[in-house]
């Protein structure tokens, strides 16, 4: 994978028929998610003891 034009990303391939998959899994989605059901947890059990 190269950079191209400063911001975008290229990958150089020979000519012919190709299948490619380019996955991008930021461990900031990860922990995000986490936090997210955690303070979700938080506020259906302060919900649910009153």
């Amino acid at each position: 994978v190269e950079r191209a034009d400063l911001l975008l990303r290229a990958v150089p391939v020979p000519a012919g028929q190709h299948t490619l998959t380019l996955t991008f899994r930021p461990a900031s989605l990860r922990w995000g998610a986490w936090i997210t059901l955690a303070a979700a947890g938080l506020l259906l059990w302060l919900w649910r003891r009153d």
